[in-house]
């Protein structure tokens, strides 16, 4: 059995349109070698993101959806929002059927998560990126379109954004060479003599 990924598996369920805010958001790896990545986790004081997003949502009359693309470090984080966030919030299910929904039907995505970027591109969600991680600064650069994502150089940017309409998904070129060589790497299995 092939393990389904949540990005290079991108069908996109087409979902209607809701007024949700989706954020997935969690704690980020602080650069260095001597210890390991999980010793090095660091996450932002969940009062200033709260507000952050509370004020974007609140323009956006918007619902909050919190999602956790990396596990329980995310599930965690998310738990902490919700004591800022309040009744407005919910935590989605941690499923990656739920996940890709939750991202295809939302009016915006607020995240410093990659896979979470890459879906909203291609269901054509408009995105902020809170995340200097190299990756998504990349993936940015590489859309160069400031209608579908954007990075934020601080949470008061996030609160102040103004998400457009879009109206169809972007496949940034190098996610789609990556699905495409794992569709070839698959067949060539699929055809090899047992």
């Amino acid at each position: 059995m092939l393990f389904r990924s949540v990005v290079f598996d991108l069908v996109v369920p087409t979902v209607d349109r809701r007024s949700d805010l989706v954020v997935a958001l969690g704690p980020g790896v602080i650069p260095g070698r001597l210890r390991s990545a999980r010793s090095r986790l660091t996450s932002e004081d969940p009062r200033p993101v709260g507000a952050a997003i509370v004020e974007l949502a609140s323009r956006l009359d918007a619902r909050i959806i919190l999602t956790s693309f990396r596990g329980e470090r995310d599930r965690h984080y998310s738990r902490e929002l919700m004591d800022v966030l309040g009744p407005r919030a919910e935590i989605a299910p941690h499923d990656p059927d739920a996940l890709r929904r939750a991202v295809a039907g939302a009016r915006a995505v607020v995240t410093s998560r990659y896979h979470a970027a890459v879906l909203a591109l291609a269901g054509g969600v408009p995105t902020v990126v809170r995340s200097n991680e190299t990756k998504l600064v990349e993936l940015v650069d590489q859309t160069a379109d400031d209608r579908r994502i954007v990075t934020a150089s601080d949470w008061d940017a996030v609160a102040r954004w103004c998400p457009g309409h879009l109206d169809e998904g972007f496949v940034p070129g190098s996610v789609d060479r990556a699905r495409e060589a794992i569709a070839t790497v698959v067949l060539a299995a699929a055809r090899r003599p047992n």
